[in-house]
């Protein structure tokens, strides 16, 4: 997923190679700064700008580097105005190639900053002490520049550097709060504790989604959720009160919508078999009552035991002979069924206002919405005192 990036990185560019009778010429992609250099001296509207592209991204020819040479781009656009234009129609593919190539590996650059690999080439540049060029063999890399990923890598891996100092310098502070009152100190720390969470559940966020546009490609269209996009997590109380109104107006996610249908399709088969249960008792009980209609008599659903028979019942069936162990209400299945799936959970008597507050209204009972239920107190007031007449005599 990284690997283009990574190539972004060092050496800088990104590169590939053509071979044409012999020659193998290698092209890189190129940064802002070379289509601004371009722009200073050939006009969009020139018919041999496709040249001069080209030109510009050939970086190796034959195993010999052209960077350090200044008169390369002029040697290669000649070379090129005398070449055959298939070759050049291919690598201009390979070049546009690598416009879409960095335009997708942008999407990928916020996840590698959190990534360990990425602390750990800046803390092995010294922390920005050695540029990047230096860990690259190829002359006259340095004279590129730095393009923007490489810009941006080492804006933020210097911005990290300050934050790890002062968390430092906060922890310090803190130890002098704990000396003076320990209460504030657990205070102090739990804020940032919970902080720190938040940040580090948020990089694994864009680590996840990073990943899901890796195995599921881009959306289709602007706006749209990735396939197998991560749901996202409700952790402030502003996003769980959010979550909770969602839920009393009926409207449900993704998320909510697949564990919606798996529901429905658990108590679809619940109900199937409760069916055929109950469609295999009818056919028991009508076979019973065929019996006794043959015979003239009825036939005992239950039949009286002595102890002794029922512990032989019991030993012939390989169970302890003494005691009750236990009592099923039903197999695990159906007792799993019963606790979780069978009863629905709805809102009951919240609604949410037309300035989404959650409010409850009381429950109305049949004719109780007209002619309200008199109080405790009237009812009391109203009670009839009956003495008996032992009493009053």
């Amino acid at each position: 997923m990284y690997g283009d990036l990574t190539e972004l990185l060092v050496p800088g560019f990104l590169s590939a190679t053509v071979e044409q009778e012999g020659f193998r010429i290698s092209l890189r992609s190129l940064s802002s700064q070379d289509l601004q250099l371009l722009k200073k001296y050939v006009r969009d509207d020139d018919p041999a700008w496709k040249y001069h592209l080209l030109a510009q991204s050939i970086w190796m020819v034959d195993g010999i580097p052209l960077l350090e040479f200044p008169y390369a781009h002029k040697v290669v656009y000649d070379a090129l105005l005398k070449s055959n234009r298939a070759l050049v129609r291919g690598m201009l593919g390979i070049v546009y190639g690598f416009f879409s190539r960095m335009r997708e590996a942008n999407f990928y650059l916020e996840a590698y900053l959190y990534e360990d690999d990425s602390r750990r080439l800046w803390r092995g540049q010294a922390n920005g002490k050695y540029p990047l060029h230096t860990k690259t063999c190829i002359p006259g890399v340095e004279r590129l520049g730095l393009n923007m990923i490489q810009s941006t890598w080492v804006a933020w891996n210097v911005t990290e550097d300050f934050r790890d100092e002062q968390e430092v310098n906060w922890a310090n502070t803190k130890i002098l709060v704990a000396l003076q009152s320990h209460k504030s100190y657990e205070a102090l720390n739990n804020r940032d504790k919970q902080r720190s969470d938040t940040e580090d559940e948020r990089r694994e966020d864009v680590k996840n989604r990073a990943w899901h546009r890796y195995l599921y490609g881009p959306p289709k269209e602007p706006g749209e959720r990735v396939q197998g996009e991560v749901v996202h997590r409700a952790r402030t109380n502003d996003e769980l009160e959010e979550e909770m109104r969602r839920w009393i107006r009926g409207e449900l996610d993704e998320h909510d919508q697949i564990v919606e249908a798996y529901k429905a399709r658990v108590r679809q088969e619940m109900e199937e078999r409760e069916r055929q249960k109950e469609q295999a008792l009818a056919e028991l009980k009508a076979q019973r009552e065929a019996q006794e209609r043959d015979l003239g008599t009825e036939k005992p659903v239950l039949r009286a035991v002595t102890p002794e028979q029922l512990a032989s019942i019991m030993e012939s069936q390989g169970r302890p002979g003494k005691g009750a162990k236990f009592i099923a209400e039903a197999d695990p299945v159906s007792r799993t069924f019963n606790r979780y799936l069978r009863p629905t959970v709805d809102p009951g008597n919240l609604s949410v206002d037309h300035a989404g507050r959650i409010i409850e209204q009381p429950p109305v009972i049949g004719d109780a919405a007209k002619e309200p239920s008199p109080s405790l107190t009237d009812q009391i007031a109203s009670r009839r005192v009956v003495v008996p007449d032992e009493v009053q005599s």
